[in-house]
């Protein structure tokens, strides 16, 4: 009997380790991975600010382009909606790698009672504690009763047979990750818009000034 729950346990164990997912092969990406050098490209200068490592603070120096940059972020219900997508997906993320471990409940409780130690040895009615009336002797005072109880189960857990929950969750942590990008990508493209729109209106002002200047 030993034997064979041994064995099953050891079966049970090689199945949990198995993973019959495909490998995931990353595709090549479809830009160069660094910048083109030689001789027909300026060599960058020491010390110059990479765009792409730049904080968009540091990368506008315009105050009030900044300030409406800031007021764009702050109020743009798609950049709030990615913001709440991000979320949820980490939520879910949480609960899937949940499942990978045993749900452990555990409780306890303390109760006491009191039950009177005045008894009374010949007949007669006690009265109080520790004096009566009649012929009988009372003894006083009372006996209190504690009682412990504690309760610790494992119950909610399936066993991992060939990396289904482990892939489960590596699904939703990667969701995780792209909703990320997603808010990542929504909010460069809102400052792109918002700098845009201002350098646009900063033109037109001086063709208009222009224009004005020439009449």
């Amino acid at each position: 009997m030993r034997r064979s729950l041994l064995l099953a346990l050891a079966a049970g164990a090689a199945l949990a380790g198995c993973d019959m997912a495909p490998k995931y092969i990353r595709p090549a990406l479809p830009v160069a991975p660094a910048a083109p050098a030689g001789p027909a490209y300026a060599a960058p200068a020491a010390g110059a600010i990479v765009p792409a490592d730049t904080a968009w603070q540091d990368f506008f120096v315009d105050a009030k382009l900044r300030g409406v940059i800031r007021l764009a972020l702050d109020n743009n219900r798609d950049l709030r909606m990615a913001v709440a997508n991000v979320e949820q997906a980490r939520a879910l993320y949480r609960v899937q790698r949940a499942d990978l471990f045993p749900t452990i409940g555990a409780n306890g409780s303390a109760t006491y009672q009191k039950s009177p130690g005045g008894v009374a040895t010949t007949g007669g009615v006690g009265a109080g504690a520790g004096t009566g009336t009649g012929t009988g002797a009372v003894t006083g005072g009372s006996v209190r009763t504690d009682i412990y109880t504690a309760n610790l189960g494992i119950s909610a857990w399936e066993i991992d047979l060939f990396g289904r929950l482990r892939n489960l969750a590596k699904s939703a942590q990667e969701d995780y990750f792209a909703a990320a990008e997603n808010r990542d990508a929504a909010q460069t493209a809102l400052i792109a818009e918002v700098a845009t729109a201002w350098l646009t209106m900063a033109a037109d002002q001086d063709r208009l000034r222009i224009a004005q200047d020439t009449e």
